[in-house]
């Protein structure tokens, strides 16, 4: 009988969340011969094999979600191999208790897409730190996505020892589709939910005119609040009438995103804050030079790992200024080269090449069980 890998995940869950770490974490272990789950509250569940609904009923209060899933474990604890949750708090931490409790055997995987700035916060006292002093004591691996905040855990947590693991989000190469080949256009490309607050893209297109890039335009792909096309549509210089930025709107379609950051050759990540910045990994699949704020986790990790990202400071608009130049210049400059780092992202972002830290200390604890 194959073992059963459970990703459980309190929020709510729509068929894109296949594309992201809480599909694609099962779903690569499926590849490795385990019965793969992703459980929760599916608003839309797909036609998908691992997909299963926790309930009918998706209820606002987390203290209900919470019990839905504590008693989801309750019935199955037994028959789970590998319990993977996510997020580092207080429910992860009885929800992982409970598990190991009814099955000791068991191996415990927690990914933490942890907020460093929110960790730091955190003091609990009484039951509730020991609660989580017990957890760090029989979880089986804790993985973090950045170098910022396994630097972070090991500080605050170092008792979790050989048990906390750096793992970046990655990709699935055959879901990118195929590398970049042949001549990029002079598109500045963004990815996201155009107009967000956190995303600032006011200063993004603020930045890109004052520019001035002759057969240059700024593609934004995404929902676009209406706030956003208020503004750039009443903007002075008439940026859309005169098709240097271009509001595609959302895509559903993984093969549009694909087209769209083949032909791009810079892409920009303008946001406030990211707590990783998945898009801007898969500008880096298809050969663009990236341009990111230094509020983004990730974007050290990106930077020293590719060689092909620009950083500026966040909210100054000088500094993107500089950022995009040289992204300019080098996408130029330097096109072999970045289509030739491409494959080597996707080599290195691979999801079944970053999870096998976890394959293998599953396999340690499975051979000491032996």
């Amino acid at each position: 009988m194959m073992s059963r890998f459970v990703t459980l995940f309190r929020y709510d869950l729509e068929p894109v969340h296949l594309f992201k770490d809480v599909g694609q974490i099962p779903i690569t272990f499926s590849r490795w011969g385990y019965q793969s789950r992703i459980v929760g509250f599916w608003k839309t569940k797909p036609d998908h094999p691992a997909a299963e609904q926790i309930s009918r009923m998706r209820p606002n209060s987390r203290k209900l979600r919470t019990l839905w899933l504590l008693f989801y474990i309750l019935l199955h604890a037994k028959r789970i191999a590998v319990l993977n949750l996510y997020f580092w708090g207080k429910d992860t931490f009885l929800l992982g208790s409970l598990y190991k409790l009814l099955n000791p055997d068991g191996f415990l995987y927690v990914k933490t897409d942890v907020i460093p700035g929110l960790i730091r916060q955190e003091d609990p006292r009484g039951l509730a730190l020991r609660l989580r002093s017990h957890f760090i004591r029989i979880v089986n691996a804790v993985s973090v996505e950045t170098r910022r905040a396994n630097d972070l855990f090991k500080e605050l947590f170092p008792e979790l020892g050989t048990k906390l693991l750096y793992v970046p989000n990655g990709v699935d190469p055959d879901l990118l589709g195929s590398p970049p080949h042949g001549d990029k256009e002079n598109i500045i490309l963004s990815v996201g939910s155009i107009g967000q607050p956190v995303k600032n893209h006011e200063l993004l297109v603020s930045g890109f005119l004052a520019l001035n890039l002759p057969g240059w335009k700024l593609v934004l792909v995404g929902p676009v609040s209406n706030p956003f096309r208020e503004w750039i549509k009443n903007h002075p210089e008439d940026p859309l009438g005169s098709g240097r930025v271009v509001l595609r709107g959302p895509t559903t379609s993984r093969e549009e995103l694909a087209q769209w950051y083949r032909r791009a050759r810079v892409f920009c990540l303008s946001s406030r804050y990211e707590s990783y910045g998945i898009a801007l990994l898969e500008s880096l699949c298809f050969g663009a030079c990236a341009v990111g704020s230094d509020t983004i986790e990730s974007i050290e990790d990106f930077s020293n790992a590719t060689g092909m990202v620009e950083v500026f400071k966040t909210g100054d608009s000088e500094s993107l200024e500089k950022a995009l130049k040289k992204a300019i210049a080098r996408s130029e400059k330097d096109s072999d080269f970045l289509q030739r780092q491409a494959i080597k992202v996707r080599d290195q972002y691979d999801w079944s090449r970053l999870l096998s830290p976890i394959r293998e200390s599953l396999s340690s604890k499975t051979h000491s069980l032996r």
